[in-house]
């Protein structure tokens, strides 16, 4: 966590892959708002919607993740989960990392959750 804005101050541009899951994660959410709260210009952030297919040829970690090549079905599913996005909402594996995760957001963005 500590390390997080350093290596974010490295980057030039930040690449979202975002897919069904993503706004479900407590810790994508994180890396999202200390990009932005860094004072990275918001054209540096890099969103492709993706969703589940037929991995790449060679690409077997993708998990049957890819591009949505302008097809609407995963892209109108990405849409509706940023419509339905609530912080609240997001999970982490530990419940206890949940809570302290939450606590740096709150902590950094005080009354604007």
């Amino acid at each position: 966590l500590a390390s997080l804005p350093v290596n974010l101050a490295g980057c030039a541009r930040l690449v979202c892959l975002l897919g069904p899951t993503y706004l479900d994660r407590l810790w994508t959410l994180l890396e999202l708002l200390t990009f932005t709260r860094m004072g990275a210009d918001h054209s540096a952030l890099v969103v492709l919607p993706i969703g589940r297919g037929v991995p790449a040829a060679g690409a077997e970690d993708t998990a049957g993740l890819e591009a949505d090549q302008g097809g609407c079905g995963a892209k109108a599913e990405v849409i509706e989960k940023v419509k339905d996005f609530a912080l609240r909402d997001a999970t982490c594996f530990d419940h206890a990392e949940r809570d302290h995760l939450l606590e740096v957001i709150a902590s950094g963005c005080g009354s604007h959750l």
